[in-house]
């Protein structure tokens, strides 16, 4: 049970270091590019952000704030990402009256 135990672990670890060497060869790919965004946002034209209060977001504003751009938070203070987004989904819904 030991010598399988051992032998289970250094196998595990022999890939571990094949994954971990082979990773800069798909980096250095030009069709290999990591793209980081947002598929789920609620502004206040969802119904479900609108019940807890949000009443000032737009997707206006969401398209603001993946672009890196201050906006308003609901509470009333300013919130900015860090890092503006690649790409970005705001799912909008609104009611006409």
């Amino acid at each position: 049970m030991r010598f399988t135990t051992r032998v289970t672990r250094v196998s595990f670890l022999a890939l571990g270091v094949a994954i971990a060497t082979a990773v800069p060869a798909f980096a250095a790919s030009p069709e290999r590019h990591a793209y980081f965004g947002e598929t789920h946002v609620h502004t206040s034209w969802s119904l479900d952000a609108f019940a807890i209060g949000n009443t000032l977001t737009n997707p206006g504003d969401a398209y603001k704030y993946f672009k890196g751009e201050p906006i308003k938070h609901p509470l009333g203070y300013e919130v900015k990402i860090d890092t503006p987004l690649d790409w970005a989904g705001v799912a909008a819904f609104r009611l006409s009256s």
